[in-house]
């Protein structure tokens, strides 16, 4: 939500179903996420208003629903993530030196550690790798 501007920011928590499904229908959803919006759309109309007054409470306590990965969580799990990288790409490395064991019983993991390790190397380490 945060990295794209042209979602909402925030929602209020007030027949935020029915506002869901008015964006959706407003905008760029898809035709499948058209259709399902519209079957949707007096769905969310009649439970918001049966949960209407514990909304109002927790529109009140708590306020607009916000992004949940704000920028600190995403630079966060963008570290691990790299992390978890590096540490495949040393354990390929470790993999393609060792003779036999656990490797030669797996061909085909040895060899996507193989095209992970060419990937590294040509693209400096910008690629995901599955990760």
């Amino acid at each position: 939500m945060h990295e794209d501007p042209s979602l909402p920011q925030n929602l209020p928590r007030i027949y935020s179903g029915v506002l869901a499904d008015g964006w959706c229908l407003g905008f760029a959803c898809g035709a499948e996420g058209f259709w399902l919006s519209l079957f949707d759309l007096p769905l969310s109309l009649a439970a918001d208003t049966v949960f209407l007054p514990f909304k109002a409470y927790e529109q009140i306590r708590y306020g607009n629903f916000h992004p949940r990965l704000v920028p600190e969580v995403h630079a966060e799990n963008e570290r691990n993530r790299e992390r978890l990288r590096a540490e495949h790409l040393s354990t390929c490395r470790a993999a393609i030196k060792s003779d036999g064991g656990w490797w030669s019983d797996h061909p085909r993991q040895l060899e996507q550690c193989r095209k992970d390790l060419a990937t590294e190397a040509t693209d400096g380490g910008s690629s995901d790798a599955g990760f």
